[in-house]
């Protein structure tokens, strides 16, 4: 996320909203609460408050006996409606008036009482003849109120657009825009929590969209099959806005791509092929595509009942909705896909029958579908075509009522998320096929511009900063391609613009945790991820380190250019340093460690550690003490090194010695960095390696790409936090790496028992300690954004220590005993005798 972002700020403005839910639960203004957070898009805060406010309505006010005006009884209906508790339309009748059927509104004054009726009508299921009523009689009320009322657009907008059957997500931002508060609470808090909320999604959604033409551009269908709709933004509108909870990243990639499948067997079949090619493709997708396209070969004129049944098949929504099922992990509970059959088949009937009433014809199709009015019409003779758009609405309308039933019956806890999504494909199928005289399709392209185009959320959650570049800095500057790809798409559907972001910074966008880890990782041979990397000397200049990098040796800090410290090409298994690529017999054993580091390294797992062993309990034992038990342990996590850890440390420690003679507190800290692993021995827990050992990286904040093994971080529990996967998370920019939550392992319980035993070692050392690990920041110059001066003043010592912690992993032994003495003298000026670990 953007530098502007105050997760602070975000974190407040929610707890603030859940307090005015909390406290404002006796009051009127509750549902009027609870239906602003809905409409701006904010509600997945606030879902245990919700639901406890609607619960308390549906268990003491079942009857409405409380409310008195037509609005409030309408919002409290609709609310418990579409949350799926079973309230009866029976409510309304005490408004009729039975001798003139006015329901006891004064026509000119209360509109909102209106508007309030005609949005609970939506909520129909057949057999309500009272809704029906309602919903004739606030409309055409409503239409009479155009002309004069002041509130004409909020009329016309209900009328075209009621809540029900609309996208949500679609209106948020004209209603951000236009609210007012709630009785004088709210405008302010609500607004700025409502906008960045907002433009957070924006970034996620943007950022996944890149995911999904990055994975269609290397399958090479559209180079394949050139008259292929090529339309990877419109198969992922769908997801979009199906799926609306933030963090359901990984779910709308996979369903876009199934939906993406599904468009490109319907062109298979409507331009490509003879009948006995297409005979043969059956074999393996489905037999109702192969009977629309005998049918239009042929000439034949199927019946409307024959050719909805079979279009149902053929629009897909089967498809993606099994595939939704799955997606959501209702196949591993007691649903059975027979208990959505009705949904899908409501849904598939109003898609089927909405794009029917479209008279666009794909460019690339050339008038092949079909359409339910042209075959109606040719059965009724006498039919023009405007009865049979009037009858197809009708059927429309009818086809609501059935979904608004299955709606209902699937809310309970379990697939209530697969009903939701389910509800909004039919909200979204109006977007989709709305067009306009030109054959265009305006509606749709105003939704994708306001859920895609990053540069409004960019300008609004972002602070330049020229001074310093971070590398999401550096690759947010070919990103403008990505902002402009939206609206052109929709009309040329080209990927031209996709292509230079795929070519250019195509992995980047897979660094994001907001949007999960494709199983698909495309790989781009001309994306040079160096361009984007400062260089050695750019990192030091950046920090003012006064140290200069070379390839083979590092220089002396202290001034003594004579003296240098060869660095080895190869460690001990003959490979390059760090090469996690490489295979050895060590390789899977590492990859191992890291899924599972990954996987169980959190924010709440650390907070944890750092407080039990913070304790300091465990043993009392000498710095040298523990050197020596460390004889036994190997580190799992290190692919250069399969000797005891002692080895290590004294390599480290004499490489620096040789180089910066007079040095001496380093010497001591190359000597001890790794003590911290005594964390595997059984007098500490004999915690698991991916709880001790391996490269650390900050918790509570975005996972950087440049962490090894990445990948494995989709299935860390913390992905699921919408703040923890924000590039600052709960840290302000700046704030210092003293603030920030790392990994739990041996740095980390090393530097604490230094800390906390009063060692008289200069910080830089107990610096060097404790971020030793932490490659992503000085390796890849990530999370350089949460330094402070102090930090940036230490990494210098760390970027030298590093070379010698790193590079002296080989195969040149050391002779113990011979050190022995000079290490004894120096624990015994820096520490003391004995430690508490």
């Amino acid at each position: 996320m953007q530098d502007g972002f105050n997760s602070t700020k975000f974190g407040l403005l929610v707890k603030d909203v859940k307090y005015a839910l909390r406290t404002q639960i006796n009051n009127n203004n509750n549902l009027v609460l609870v239906d602003t957070l809905q409409r701006m898009g904010i509600e997945h805060h606030f879902q245990q408050e919700i639901q406890s406010i609607l619960q308390k309505e549906y268990e003491q006010n079942t009857c409405f006996l409380k409310y008195q005006n037509h609005h409030d009884i309408s919002l409290c209906f609709r609310l418990l409606r579409q949350e799926g508790y079973h309230v009866s339309a029976d409510v309304f009748k005490k408004l009729k008036n039975n001798d003139d059927g006015t329901f006891g509104l004064n026509l000119n004054q209360d509109v909102n009482g209106l508007i309030g009726l005609y949005e609970a009508s939506q909520l129909g299921v057949e057999g309500e003849y009272i809704l029906d009523e309602i919903a004739k009689f606030s409309g055409d009320h409503l239409n009479a109120c155009l002309a004069n009322s002041d509130e004409a657009r909020i009329i016309k907008e209900t009328l075209k657009y009621p809540y029900h059957k609309s996208l949500s997500r679609w209106k948020n931002k004209s209603f951000i825009n236009n609210f007012k508060g709630i009785n004088g609470w709210g405008k302010n808090t609500l607004k700025e929590l409502a906008n960045m909320d907002y433009f957070i999604t924006k970034e996620i959604h943007q950022h996944e969209l890149a995911q999904v033409f990055r994975w269609w551009k290397s399958l090479g269908l559209a180079e394949e099959l050139k008259l292929l709709r090529d339309q990877p933004l419109k198969w992922y509108t769908w997801p979009m806005a199906m799926l609306t909870d933030p963090k359901m990243s990984q779910e709308r990639i996979e369903l876009a791509k199934c939906i993406s499948f599904v468009y490109v067997i319907d062109d298979i079949f409507d331009v490509y092929g003879t009948i006995e090619e297409l005979t043969l493709f059956t074999q393996a997708v489905h037999s109702a595509f192969l009977i629309e396209a005998k049918w239009f070969a042929c000439g034949m004129v199927p019946t409307t009942d024959e050719y909805l049944k079979n279009g149902l098949v053929s629009s897909g929504v089967y498809v993606a909705l099994i595939h939704l099922f799955y997606i959501l992990g209702l196949g591993v509970s007691s649903m059975h896909l027979q208990d959505i059959s009705l949904m899908s088949t409501s849904i598939a009937k109003i898609l089927r029958l909405w794009d029917d009433l479209g008279s666009a014809k794909d460019e690339n199709q050339e008038g092949k579908d079909g359409s339910y009015v042209e075959y109606y019409m040719k059965e009724n003779k006498d039919s023009s075509m405007e009865l049979a758009r009037e009858h197809v609405i009708k059927l429309i309308e009818d086809e609501w009522k059935q979904l608004n039933k299955e709606h209902f019956c699937l809310m309970s806890q379990s697939t209530r998320s697969f009903s939701k999504a389910s509800l909004n494909s039919a909200r979204m199928v109006s977007l989709m096929y709305s067009y306009d005289d030109k054959q265009s399709l305006p509606i749709l392209q105003e939704y994708i511009k306001s859920m895609l185009d990053v540069k409004e959320a960019r300008e609004y959650l972002s602070k330049k900063n020229e001074k310093l570049k971070t590398k999401q800095e550096r690759i947010s500057e070919c990103e403008p391609e990505v902002e402009n790809i939206s609206i052109p798409l929709l009309e040329e559907e080209s990927i031209g613009d996709v292509n230079q972001l795929s070519n250019k910074a195509g992995k980047e966008f897979d660094r994001l945790p907001l949007c999960g880890t494709s199983d698909f990782a495309y790989e781009d041979s001309s994306f040079k991820q160096e361009e984007f990397l400062p260089t050695s000397n750019s990192v030091s200049d950046e920090f003012g380190l006064q140290v200069e990098v070379e390839e083979k040796k590092v220089a002396s800090f202290n001034g003594n250019e004579g003296v240098v410290f060869e660095v080895s090409n190869i460690n001990a298994f003959g490979q390059s340093f760090r090469d996690y690529n490489a295979k050895s017999e060590r390789q899977k054993s590492v990859e191992e460690f890291y899924r599972v580091q990954h996987i169980n390294q959190t924010y709440d797992y650390v907070t944890k550690m750092r407080k039990e062993y913070g304790k300091l309990n465990k043993i009392e034992m000498s710095i040298w003490d523990c050197c020596e038990l460390l004889n036994d342990v190997v580190d799992d996590s290190d692919p250069d090194l399969d000797e005891p850890q002692i080895e290590h440390l004294l390599q480290t420690a004499e490489a620096i010695r040789k180089d910066y003679p007079n040095e001496d507190w380093l010497h001591l800290t190359g000597l001890i960095h790794d003590l911290g692993k005594v964390l595997l021995h059984p007098s500490f827990g004999e915690l698991p390696q991916w709880a001790v050992v391996g490269d650390t990286f900050p918790l509570g904040c975005a996972f950087d790409e440049s962490i090894v093994h990445h990948k494995y971080f989709k299935e860390n529990q913390d992905i699921n936090n919408m703040i923890y996967n924000t590039k600052n998370g709960v840290y302000e920019e700046g704030c210092g790496l003293n603030k920030v939550v790392m990994s739990w392992g041996h740095d980390d319980y090393m530097y604490l028992v230094a800390k906390e035993n009063g060692t008289t070692l200069p910080y830089a050392a107990l610096f060097v300690i404790r971020y030793h690990s932490f490659y992503a920041l000085h390796k890849s110059g990530a999370y350089k954004h949460l330094m402070n001066e102090e930090d940036k003043e230490n990494i210098k010592w760390l970027n030298i220590f590093n070379k010698y912690d790193l590079y002296s992993k080989s195969s040149v032994r050391i002779d113990v005993e011979n050190v022995k003495p000079y290490y004894l003298s120096l624990i015994q000026k820096y520490f003391p005798k004995i430690l508490r670990w």
